[in-house]
């Protein structure tokens, strides 16, 4: 069965550039093994399509297309972005947690759940500090709150817990 390369590409780059942080590239060697790993093949026998989507992209600003000082091509997020994350993962609301304080109340931690966290930065940071006090401590203490994370604790539960082991 023959598959669509331009729609293969597309997928390839967006699944490249969504985890990245908007200020990073996806280089160029980055996308080549990312496409032959998940397709087979080598992206540079498809350069007409590359090319395409390319322009496609660009055209509805979800990346813009440059090339480094070396020559090589590198790929960045563009304006429109979150409109065709959108449009790749329809079902999903964000993927984005946001906290920009660890104090506050009904902090949203999911979809449609909130709570209340009431840790000052000073608690937080001093946390951190007894954990670098004594290492082998911390090893057993982040193993076990590494176990909650895998059972489902939410943000808020997993940060009061570093606070109960370290505080």
């Amino acid at each position: 069965m023959e598959r669509n390369m331009k729609d293969a590409i597309k997928k390839v780059v967006f699944m490249k550039l969504q985890p990245l942080p908007d200020n990073k590239n996806l280089l160029w060697a980055d996308l080549q093994i990312a496409f032959e790993r998940t397709t087979g093949q080598h992206i540079n026998d498809h350069l007409d399509e590359i090319r395409a989507v390319a322009e496609e992209l660009e055209e509805a600003e979800y990346a813009r297309f440059s090339t480094l000082p070396n020559g090589m091509p590198r790929i960045v997020k563009g304006l429109n972005f979150d409109k065709w994350e959108d449009s790749m993962t329809p079902g999903t609301t964000s993927n984005h947690i946001n906290i920009s304080s660890l104090s506050g109340q009904n902090v949203q931690v999911g979809d449609g759940n909130t709570m209340n966290v009431n840790i000052t930065p000073e608690e937080f940071l001093s946390a951190l500090n007894k954990m670098h006090q004594n290492p082998e401590k911390a090893k057993t203490d982040l193993s076990k709150l590494h176990e909650y994370v895998k059972m489902g604790v939410s943000l808020g539960e997993t940060i009061t817990k570093f606070i109960a082991f370290f505080g």
